[in-house]
């Protein structure tokens, strides 16, 4: 937990040491710090395309050659950017995120129906699970007739 910023202000969760730590201050010095983690998970720049992370796992089927071939470089401009937005909010609010707490998950939520034959064309079995794969009998049998 971070220690309030101001009057009405509640501690803001950022993590829990060792097993889920948000990247922004305790767990990096900085938030530059922590942009160019986040950065660096995603940069090709140095790899080959051909050498995947190793122990990587991936749901999608493709070969991850053709997964990571997709994927596009941020711009030093745009990593720039980034980490200057990123500490303007900290150094002006003294926590990251701002208004909202780093670890706050009850905001997400799924609220549409998975194209099933979709996943089973283009991921491995498991991607979706058993509660996605009976949702539609359980609670719409007569639009599986």
């Amino acid at each position: 937990m971070t220690d309030p910023t101001g009057t009405g202000a509640f501690a803001s969760p950022v993590g829990l040491d060792g097993v889920l730590e948000g990247y922004c201050p305790p767990y990096y010095r900085t938030m530059s710090e922590a942009v160019d983690t986040v950065v660096a998970r995603m940069s090709r720049k140095h790899e080959s395309a051909a050498s995947p992370p190793p122990n990587r796992s991936a749901a999608h089927m493709m070969a991850d050659t053709e997964f990571r071939d997709g994927m596009f470089e941020v711009s030093d401009e745009g990593i720039a950017c980034a980490k200057a937005v990123c500490n303007y909010i900290y150094e002006n609010y003294g926590r990251f995120p701002a208004s909202v707490d780093a670890m706050h998950l009850m905001l997400f939520m799924q609220a549409h129906h998975l194209d099933l034959e979709y996943y089973a064309k283009f991921f491995h079995p498991g991607a979706c699970g058993r509660t996605h794969e009976e949702h539609m009998n359980i609670w719409h049998p007569r639009a599986c007739k």
